[in-house]
């Protein structure tokens, strides 16, 4: 995973992409006050530790930090000893939990200093008060069953207007596009920003919020810093534009 695109998630998140991508390398949380260390090998975790706790106990107290700042080193092998080795499979974690975890939606994020920070929509952005930030405190297990639920209402799949050979299938509710490879949806094109716009899918629809690029994103040719797609509507990016369709199964 590019570190470059680590402010934009969660810690939570940020490790069920690592897991995806069965990566290998050492995972790092920051706070004001506090430091861990997460250990994986081809997607599983296998040492984990904050202060004097380690394994499950460092993973439940790293996913309730607020504020975090995150760093991956990839391909650095846990050090065992001193550290206990674990194997754990991350999504079956995340949905063992019990403990609420705070979680706030991807609607209206900023990014400041290399950490998340929820701001409001201003006025003439193209969005609604709809779309205002809203945090929300689930269980991992509510929230992967939210996003699944998700992604079964909104089937959708970007076509490039261009190249109608050129098909991006939206497979989980927070896609970044940009021309970084660590991207969910890569374009290498050079109108397109590293982290170009994330795409959120929410109960009313497909949610597009810009990341500051230079050359912009459009909806319907319309310039836009965050603003609602719905199928056949037509998303630019940079230079490029794609047709919101319907996916089939």
């Amino acid at each position: 995973m590019d570190p470059s695109i680590l402010p934009l998630f969660s810690a939570d998140e940020i490790m069920l992409r690592l897991a995806q991508r069965k990566s290998t390398g050492c995972f790092k949380v920051f706070t004001s006050l506090d430091s861990a260390t997460v250990f994986f090998k081809k997607g599983m975790i296998v040492a984990a530790a904050k202060g004097k706790s380690d394994g499950e106990t460092a993973l439940r107290e790293i996913l309730q930090w607020k504020d975090a700042f995150f760093a991956w080193e990839p391909d650095i092998v846990a050090p065992i000893p001193p550290l206990r080795p674990v194997l754990i499979k991350v999504d079956a974690f995340l949905v063992k939990i019990d403990n609420p975890v705070a979680k706030t939606s991807v609607t209206g994020i900023s990014i400041t200093n290399g950490k998340n920070s929820a701001s409001p929509i201003q006025p003439g952005e193209g969005a609604t008060s709809r779309t205002a930030t809203k945090s929300i405190t689930a269980t991992a297990e509510t929230r992967i069953a939210d996003e699944e639920a998700l992604l079964r209402k909104h089937r959708l799949k970007l076509i490039s207007v261009s190249n109608p050979e050129k098909k991006f299938k939206l497979t989980k509710a927070t896609s970044l596009i940009g021309r970084n490879p660590g991207s969910d949806i890569m374009v290498a094109d050079p109108s397109i920003s590293r982290q170009h716009c994330l795409l959120q899918l929410t109960d009313r629809g497909l949610h597009v919020k810009d990341l500051n690029t230079v050359n912009g994103t459009k909806i319907n040719g319309i310039p836009l810093k965050e603003g609602y797609v719905n199928i056949g509507d037509k998303l630019t990016v940079g230079h490029l534009t794609f047709v919101v369709e319907e996916a089939k199964q």
